[in-house]
């Protein structure tokens, strides 16, 4: 999915202490320092930075280089310009860690005149490219080798959405292909030889009472993006499915949202997609140009888990639907899968509608078959795995803050952090560490964290001046 800055929504919780199964303790908070710029920085000073980007109503978005454990910009490297929109894109930099693509939008609410900006984040110097991308709905993609740089676009339109791919001469910093598609990619990908491109998406319009029409995937030739296969995934829906009897503009309770989980395997041209709305797994080799569908095989059925696990009432806060969010172990074997499903009911007494959100916990699945390996009881919505995949990072909904951090072999937990939902990223360095970027106590602005990876210990917590978030790096 796309990374578009916007103005948060603003969440109020309670105050929750951090509270951790492992050893560490908690940093204190504080207002962010006023950073002093310097001509002169060290490498080793640099490449310790995070990343953060910064909205001001008047000033536009900033990107800074922060040392996460002061809060303060690294000296040497002033803030870059990200104009009054940005978007950064699926794949956030490319192998190496040395180039971020970022679409400029000059306007916070329109994307015309939207261009590819290249950030050399050790040099800390952006480039405007002549590459033109006028439209939201941004993934990026690098090639293994860093020389080429896909970009996926496109627009939600009320019948039938499309989209179009750019690839991108990282060097020349220059467009060397452009196609449209009949349907808005949602994923994308190089093939491992980096002679083709592996898209996945759906062309279901907005939000209305048509049809919903099955997913596609196509493979695109380098550099003259030819689709050289591309198939219809029956039984695969991405978009709003309405009721039978849904009203032209479709209300409360009169279709349901469905977002299933898909993810490229590490080492082959593989694409895995959990459903959303039934326990089946679909597999599209890329290399033999197939699809093919399984059942998942678990303990109990999707119906029986959602009337066993535990339902809470909430007022409405998320769509009607089932959203599923997936990652998968480096060797490619297991798929770790979490959800939700969002139901709504009108209330007869007072005529207001009550919403039942209902996690769907947390199933390890085997590619190779669909068989349901294990599960493991967590109220998540969210999931995130170590480099190693040796560990699952399962993340509450943003309005409920807590992270479970939980071995990927055992399912044993390894630490709770309450109050956070911790994300994994790292330093320019590729040093991990955890992230977290929250709302709470009634403050205007974001509250930023960060952790580290091993203790789980608070390294520093502070409130911005300004709309703020880290920017996460995969």
């Amino acid at each position: 999915m796309s990374t578009l800055k916007s103005k948060f929504v603003r969440l109020i919780i309670t105050a929750a202490s951090l509270v951790l199964t492992a050893c560490g303790s908690s940093g204190q908070a504080a207002v962010l320092p006023t950073a002093t710029a310097s001509p002169r920085v060290s490498t080793a000073a640099r490449e310790d930075g995070a990343l953060v980007t910064e909205w001001m109503e008047k000033g536009g978005s900033t990107l800074h280089l922060v040392d996460p454990s002061t809060g303060a910009d690294i000296p040497g490297s002033p803030p870059i310009s990200l104009g009054g929109n940005y978007a950064f894109g699926f794949s956030h930099a490319s192998p190496d860690q040395d180039t971020l693509a970022a679409i400029i939008f000059p306007h916070s609410s329109s994307p015309m005149g939207g261009v590819l900006q290249l950030i050399d984040l050790r040099a800390w110097q952006a480039v405007t490219t002549t590459v033109s991308i006028e439209q939201w709905n941004t993934r990026t993609a690098f090639s293994a080798d860093g020389s080429l740089l896909a970009i996926t676009a496109g627009q939600y339109q009320k019948n039938h959405s499309r989209g179009f791919v750019v690839l991108v001469d990282v060097a020349q910093r220059a467009e060397i292909g452009r196609v449209e598609l009949d349907f808005l990619p949602t994923q994308i990908a190089f093939t491992r030889d980096g002679q083709a491109l592996m898209t996945f998406g759906s062309p279901a319009g907005d939000f209305s009472n048509e049809p919903l029409p099955p997913s596609q995937v196509a493979l695109l030739t380098i550099p003259g993006l030819q689709a050289s296969w591309q198939q219809i995934l029956t039984g695969v829906r991405e978009g709003f499915m309405p009721n039978e009897d849904a009203s032209a503009v479709p209300g409360p309770g009169e279709g349901r949202w469905l977002r299933p989980a898909a993810i490229f395997a590490p080492e082959s041209d593989t694409l895995y997609i959990v459903h959303a709305d039934e326990d089946r797994l679909t597999t599209v080799d890329f290399t033999n140009q197939t699809a093919s569908t399984v059942d998942i095989h678990p303990a109990m059925s999707w119906l029986d888990r959602l009337m066993a696990l535990g339902a809470e009432a909430a007022q409405a806060k998320t769509p009607d639907g089932t959203t599923r969010n997936a990652v998968i172990s480096p060797d490619g074997r297991r798929l770790y899968v979490v959800g939700t499903n969002v139901v709504s009911t009108e209330n007869s007494n007072n005529g207001q509608w009550d919403t039942v959100t209902t996690p769907l916990g947390l199933s390890v699945l085997d590619t190779f078959d669909g068989t349901e390996l294990a599960r493991y009881d967590t109220q998540a919505v969210e999931i995130g795995i170590s480099p190693d995949g040796a560990t699952l990072y399962l993340r509450g909904s943003y309005d409920s803050f807590e992270t479970e951090i939980v071995s990927a072999a055992e399912l044993k937990l390894v630490a709770r952090v309450a109050g956070y939902n911790l994300i994994l990223s790292h330093r320019l360095n590729g040093r991990p560490i955890l992230l977290s970027t929250a709302y709470r106590n009634g403050n205007p602005f974001s509250e930023l964290s960060a952790f580290d990876p091993q203790s789980f210990a608070m390294l520093y917590q502070w409130l911005p001046k300004n709309e703020s978030s880290w920017l996460v790096m995969p």
